[in-house]
């Protein structure tokens, strides 16, 4: 969609983070919004570039305050040279819109794509307190805040859990509740697989723990004492701890064994720290990735959950210089489903490589399995 993202957490904020501050200008008593919202005649479309939003923001800055350009003027000087004097009298003389300030940016060398507007994201909406989503009803509805009136590129969405969840939610307000349009968002483990192997965002012992049991993804809490519990979040901060380590302290040595242990367990609760610490066993039992990729048609094959740590060691590891070995060890295996997991595993991670997704190994390896289905 193109768009930047305003991620505002709606339990940390104040009634007057939504509403603004009220001020006293010209005797007229009033609110002054926050420069968080994009509003009508004050804000530009965002650059993509990160240079030409912040000239933008300083261009801002010298429009709604007098003393500003005072402050501004060095700083272009300074960033833009020759073409600073023409710049600054530009912006002291128009009232620029978002056209006019694409050809100041292009004057001054910098890149003028943009976005197509703003996401504006209201997260945990239903922990924010009572006052705080009263008043978000015009920011909502009416989409102003004080009498400002947002952007027309401005989109909004909220985001919260349920009172189901027992995540401590304040009952939403009838008002509230019909300015909404509500979805239930249902957890999807082959979309939260294909994100972590594409991101490369989690260590590959926890995709291939939930590649074997996606179950363990997100486990329903009800009927659990465990004081936390595995879902998306918490598995992420078991990949961050796990990461430290190439291969887990063994038995012997039971004091960082230990330690490491009971730092799962803390994190996503016993239960299924229990069942992951015994399956990262499966990695130090399977060849690694250097032994497959010298011989991949002699190369020890696996079965049961050692075949999902194979499957993750190779969707980590896999380049454009070693995929050809790697199709020949896969193609070794019996199970066909789960050849199909590493190939899909493999393009999902060089999503955006076609060097890589159009490698003669790969393309053989999708008209051999055209071949099978069809049989």
């Amino acid at each position: 969609m193109n768009l930047e993202v305003i991620d505002m957490r709606l339990s940390q904020c104040d009634p007057t983070d939504l509403m603004g501050l009220p001020m006293i200008q010209g005797g007229v008593a009033g609110y002054q919004p926050l420069d968080t919202f994009p509003l009508v005649g004050r804000d530009f479309l965002p650059f993509i570039d990160e240079e030409a939003n912040k000239f933008a923001k300083l261009i801002n800055q010298a429009r709604y305050s007098k003393d500003a350009m005072s402050f501004i003027k060095p700083e272009i000087e300074d960033a833009y040279g020759n073409d600073a004097a023409d710049i600054l009298e530009t912006i002291a003389v128009t009232a620029l819109d978002d056209d006019q300030l694409k050809d100041i940016i292009a004057k001054i060398g910098l890149d003028t794509a943009q976005r197509a507007g703003w996401l504006l994201f209201l997260d945990e909406l239903p922990n924010a307190d009572v006052a705080v989503q009263q008043a978000a009803y015009k920011l909502v509805l009416d989409r102003m805040v004080a009498s400002y009136a947002l952007r027309p590129e401005v989109h909004i969405v909220a985001a919260g859990n349920r009172e189901e969840d027992n995540c401590y939610v304040q009952p939403m307000p009838a008002a509230l509740k019909t300015r909404l349009v509500h979805l239930d968002i249902q957890l999807s483990a082959d979309e939260w697989l294909d994100w972590a192997i594409e991101s490369g965002k989690v260590d590959p012992r926890v995709s291939a723990f939930i590649m074997h049991d996606k179950s363990q993804l997100n486990k329903d809490t009800t009927d659990t004492t465990d004081i936390t519990f595995a879902c998306p979040r918490t598995w992420e901060y078991i990949s961050r701890i796990v990461e430290q380590y190439k291969s887990f302290p063994t038995d012997k040595e039971m004091s960082e064994a230990n330690m490491l242990r009971q730092l799962i367990y803390g994190t996503v609760g016993e239960s299924a720290g229990v069942q992951f610490w015994n399956f990262t066993k499966y990695f130090g039992e399977i060849p690694s990735f250097d032994e497959i990729v010298k011989n991949p048609e002699k190369a020890r094959l696996v079965s049961g959950g050692h075949l999902f740590a194979v499957a993750a060691t190779l969707m980590s590891n896999t380049t454009f210089d070693t995929l050809e070995s790697v199709i020949k060890y896969v193609d070794r295996m019996d199970e066909k489903e789960v050849q199909f997991l590493i190939v899909r595993g493999l393009l999902t991670a060089n999503k955006h490589d076609s060097k890589f997704r159009s490698h003669q190994s790969i393309l053989k390896w999708l008209k051999d399995l055209s071949t099978y289905m069809k049989k």
